[in-house]
């Protein structure tokens, strides 16, 4: 870590912040941040002064945990090995991660949380994946979904992007194919963030 400028991920991992919260705080001038080429970048000194002023208000990280509650990636699968290899993924880079084993369950976390990105499982027992995405969609048309499938197909692709999904993902996870779809995810939401503001 540079002891000048430290990225979006060092500070996500050296707060232990989800890192769209920070991207949320830089843009809102709500923690300390200089625009290096179109990029974040924090000074350590800054952010170490920021975070023992917002202990001494009583406050620590307290609004930074909301924050970071609220731009989280859902993962919606009933299978629980491919749950954990998500969540192990998309912690280790920082992301707040919430699962769900089923449709039904999905969409009440989804009524409770403004979510950035949504994996879902086409396949499920009970509510499928194409009826909850359609479903996800009527609570908040705006939330980024890629589709999640062992068995991909050309009409089955072509139906969950008439539905709003943007992309999906083969099983067994790609790492590589995970990072990209993240990244088009979250860009797609803040975008849709800032039109709507």
């Amino acid at each position: 870590m540079s002891q000048e400028l430290m990225t979006v991920r060092e500070l996500s991992k050296y707060i232990h912040v989800n890192m769209m919260a920070i991207f949320r705080l830089a843009r809102e001038g709500r923690v300390p941040a200089v625009d290096v080429n179109g990029e974040w970048r924090f000074k350590k000194k800054l952010i170490d002064e920021w975070l023992q002023g917002r202990l001494e208000a009583g406050k620590e990280k307290e609004e930074v945990v909301r924050e970071t509650a609220e731009w989280g990636i859902l993962v919606v699968d009933d299978d629980e090995v491919v749950c954990d290899v998500f969540t192990r993924l998309l912690r280790r880079e920082g992301y707040q991660v919430t699962v769900a084993h089923d449709g039904q369950k999905a969409l009440e976390i989804a009524r409770e949380t403004e979510l950035t990105l949504v994996f879902l499982d086409i396949r499920m027992a009970g509510m499928n994946g194409i009826d909850t995405l359609r479903a996800l969609k009527r609570i908040d048309k705006d939330t980024q979904v890629a589709m999640v499938t062992a068995y991909p197909t050309v009409d089955t692709a072509a139906q969950v992007m008439r539905l709003g999904a943007f992309d999906y993902i083969r099983k067994p996870l790609d790492k590589d194919r995970l990072g990209e779809l993240v990244r088009e995810g979250v860009k797609r939401r803040r975008e849709r963030i800032e039109e709507n503001n």
